[in-house]
């Protein structure tokens, strides 16, 4: 049986997530060779130390993902909604890693190789643990199950000592983790997003109580902040630069800022709809910014 044909039964053999077993790698084989779409998967792939030969739109992966940084080596496969069909097909993968917004187009992606979609963001909003369960599948299905299973202690190392860190500075104020759409807008990340799942894992309340979408995030403008709890106001980079140029000029912004109820700290890139890399990242993050003097990260 080929590799194709293998991993194609193991994902029609997943009737849930994480249900086979652990696989093993056998060295008469070569690694199977993957192509991802959707920038979590990929994460997760280099994270397992798979074969990672093309990822869509590769350099905006390395500005607003960051890490794991992506081989040298990995091929642009165009957009992640409309990949370059033909770079696909040359590369000749064995899987090819997609998300909900590149469903429509499966059947056409699955006569270059089986498919794997992400299934970590779903209206029941439990990210971390459909991110656990996301791993296992990916590494069973690619001779990578030891990989998985390492990667996932990794994290919870790391939420460990996040939780160790902000526990000890005793601060009790909520966090408001948002991103901002343009100088007027944000998207503001509570229920079934991966900020809030984070938070509450190492010991922090959300400050967003409002309703948000599967993606676990609702899209406000600037004045929704103005009448909110008093909090700590996480703007996660990069942000555009349009909003950039104008958050210093007098305005709606600044107005929030001057009334001194919410302190506003910039945090570094971690991709908001991301994988347990991502997740635990955030947990670094979230210590760092708030607990700087706690002690360095897990890494």
């Amino acid at each position: 049986m080929s590799r194709r044909a293998a991993i194609g039964g193991g994902i029609a053999a997943l009737t849930s997530l994480g249900a086979t077993g652990p696989g093993r790698a056998d060295a008469s084989h070569p690694a199977p060779t993957v192509v991802a779409l959707d920038w979590a998967l990929a994460a997760t792939a280099v994270a397992l130390e798979a074969d990672l030969v093309g990822v869509a739109e590769r350099e905006a992966y390395r500005r607003w993902v960051g890490a794991p940084a992506l081989p040298p080596e990995v091929a642009e496969l165009g957009l992640r909604t409309a990949p370059n069909l033909e770079m696909l097909t040359a590369l000749r993968p064995d899987l090819i890693l997609i998300n909900a917004l590149n469903e429509s187009e499966r059947p056409r992606l699955e006569t270059i190789a089986p498919c794997f979609s992400n299934m970590i963001y779903t209206p029941q909003h439990r990210p971390i643990e459909r991110a656990i369960a996301t791993t296992r599948a990916l590494g069973a299905l690619l001779d990578r199950a030891d990989q998985a299973e390492a990667m996932l202690a990794h994290a919870d190392t790391r939420f460990e000592a996040a939780r160790m860190r902000l526990a000890s500075t005793g601060r009790r104020r909520p966090i408001l983790p948002v991103s901002f759409v343009d100088a007027r807008h944000l998207r503001v990340y509570g229920a079934g997003s991966l900020f809030e799942d984070v938070a509450r894992r190492v010991g922090l309340t959300p400050a967003w109580m409002r309703d948000t979408n599967p993606w676990g995030f609702a899209t406000v403008g600037i004045e929704a902040m103005l009448d909110g709890v008093d909090c700590d106001i996480l703007v996660i980079e990069p942000t555009p630069p349009a909003a950039s140029a104008s958050l210093d000029r007098p305005g709606l912004w600044t107005s929030l800022i001057a009334a001194g109820r919410n302190r506003v700290i910039s945090v570094p890139p971690v991709w908001a709809f991301g994988d347990m890399t991502a997740a635990a990242r955030c947990a670094d993050l979230l210590a760092d910014a708030l607990a700087p003097n706690g002690g360095a990260h897990a890494g």
